[in-house]
C-alpha cells in the first residue's frame, strides 16, 4: 500500500502530465533565473540576454526611469540600468514582468477578478518578503521578492486547468470554512503549494526558489538549507493577508486590518523563529503596503501596449 506522501507525489505527477502544455515562464526569465545561480554570470551576460528581446528591454528602461527607483539621472541604456539598479534588482524586474504576463494580470482586471486578486496578492507578498529580508539582512532581498511573486502560481494553474475541481475547492472552503489547503487536499489530493513546487521543479526553476515555494505554507518542515527563505515567504504571506486596500481622499493605500493582533494563516512558530512581534510586523506591513501600490503601478504601466 502506498504511503500518503507517495500518493500525493503520484497525484501531482499525473496532474503535471495532464497539463504538460502549461507554458513556463518565458525563456528569457528562465535564463535570468539560471544566471542568478551562476557565480560566473556578469552584468554583460544579463544585458545580452535581455537585449535579445527588445520589448522587454524597453519595459525595463521605462521602469528604471520611474520615480520609484529615484536614480540620480535618467538612464538611456540597459547597461546603465543594470549598473545603477544592480544585477539582482533587474533580474527581479524581469521575473516580475513575466509573472504579470503569466497571471494574465492586465486582461484579468477586465474579465476575471480572481486572477486580478491573485496577482495583487502575489505582488503584495513579494513586497512584504523583500521588506522582511531587508529588515533582517536575511538573504538577498530580490530573491525573497521573486519567491513571493511565484509562491501562489499553483492556484493560477488550478484555476486555468482544473476549473471545475477548483470551483469545488472554493465551494467547500466557503461553505464549511475549512482551510483552503485542506479543501484542495480533499478535492484534488494535493494542495497548491505542492503543485507549485512540482511545476517549478518541472520547469527547471532553481532550488533556491522552488523549495521555499513548495514549503511556504509549512516552513517548519522545509529542508534546513531553505528554511529561512520559506519562513520569510510564509510570514510575508500572512502580512499580505493582513493588509486591506483602503480608498482615501489622497488615493488608495494598503493598511493593516483594524485590531490585527496576529497574522492570518500564519504559524506563530515561524514568527518567533524570525524574532518578530506584532508592533514590528505592523510597521513593516505599512512600509511594504506603500511600496506595493507603487510597484503594482510600475508593472502595469511598463506592460501597457
Amino acid at each position: 500500500m502506498e504511503t500518503t506522501d507517495a500518493l500525493v507525489k503520484r497525484r501531482l505527477e499525473l496532474f503535471v502530465q495532464h497539463v504538460d502544455d502549461v507554458p513556463p515562464l518565458p525563456q528569457i526569465a528562465m535564463r535570468v533565473l539560471e544566471m542568478l545561480e551562476s557565480p560566473s554570470a556578469s552584468a554583460t551576460d544579463l544585458e545580452r540576454v535581455i537585449l535579445s528581446e527588445q520589448t522587454l528591454a524597453m519595459k525595463i528602461l521605462r521602469m528604471a526611469n520611474s520615480a520609484f527607483f529615484g536614480l540620480p539621472r535618467s538612464v538611456a541604456s540597459l547597461r546603465d540600468a543594470i549598473v545603477f539598479l544592480g544585477f539582482r534588482k533587474v533580474s527581479s524586474i524581469v521575473v516580475g514582468l513575466a509573472t504579470f504576463d503569466l497571471f494574465g494580470a492586465r486582461r484579468a482586471e477586465e474579465t476575471d477578478l480572481f486572477r486580478a486578486r491573485l496577482w495583487r496578492h502575489s505582488m503584495l507578498c513579494a513586497t512584504c518578503s523583500r521588506r522582511l529580508a531587508e529588515s533582517r539582512h536575511d538573504g538577498p532581498p530580490e530573491q525573497a521578492f521573486m519567491i513571493g511573486l511565484l509562491h501562489d502560481i499553483g492556484e493560477t494553474i488550478l484555476e486555468r486547468y482544473a476549473r471545475d475541481q477548483f470551483a469545488e475547492v472554493i465551494r467547500l472552503y466557503e461553505e464549511t470554512g475549512c482551510p483552503i489547503m485542506d479543501a484542495e487536499a480533499k478535492v484534488l489530493g494535493f494542495n497548491h503549494a505542492e503543485l507549485a513546487g512540482a511545476l517549478c521543479e518541472n520547469w527547471g526553476i532553481p532550488d533556491a526558489l522552488t523549495i521555499p515555494i513548495r514549503f511556504h505554507h509549512s516552513p517548519m518542515d522545509a529542508p534546513e538549507e531553505a528554511r529561512a527563505a520559506a519562513l520569510l515567504c510564509h510570514v510575508a504571506n500572512g502580512m499580505a493577508y493582513g493588509l486591506c486596500l483602503e480608498v482615501t481622499e489622497e488615493g488608495p493605500r494598503y493598511v493593516p486590518a483594524e485590531g490585527l493582533t496576529q497574522l492570518p494563516y500564519t504559524d506563530q512558530r515561524a514568527v518567533l523563529a524570525l524574532g518578530l512581534d506584532m508592533p514590528r510586523l505592523l510597521l513593516l506591513m505599512e512600509e511594504a503596503g506603500r511600496a506595493a501600490l507603487e510597484q503594482e503601478s510600475l508593472f502595469r504601466n511598463a506592460s501597457a501596449p
